[in-house]
């Protein structure tokens, strides 16, 4: 997972960061980026203190699986934060960013 990210993930130049992502600007995410392929997971909770880290990590799993190995993905939010944090533009960025929209 670490290394499809920092091959193929790429951020929009909107933000000050854009260009080519690197994990180690967020480290905190490198665990559970790597629990995403171990053999035998098939679930994966995660509950995080900041956005940052959550948005990073369910957007490298999705564009990861997306790009290697489709398969199906249930993404469940508690309704408020979806309401407030979830918009069409922000979840099809990674999408947009590979070039393939």
């Amino acid at each position: 997972m670490v290394e499809w990210a920092e091959k193929y993930r790429r951020l929009s130049k909107e933000p000050s960061n854009g260009g080519r992502f690197v994990v180690s600007r967020v480290e905190v995410a490198r665990g559970q980026m790597l629990w995403a392929t171990e053999p035998g997971v098939r679930v994966l909770t995660l509950m995080a203190c900041t956005q940052l880290l959550k948005t990073t990590v369910i957007e490298n799993i999705i564009g990861r699986f997306a790009h290697v190995d489709p398969c199906p993905i249930l993404g469940v939010q508690p309704r408020a934060l979806a309401d407030r944090a979830s918009g069409a533009d922000r979840r099809h960025e990674p999408v947009r960013s590979l070039g393939r929209a």
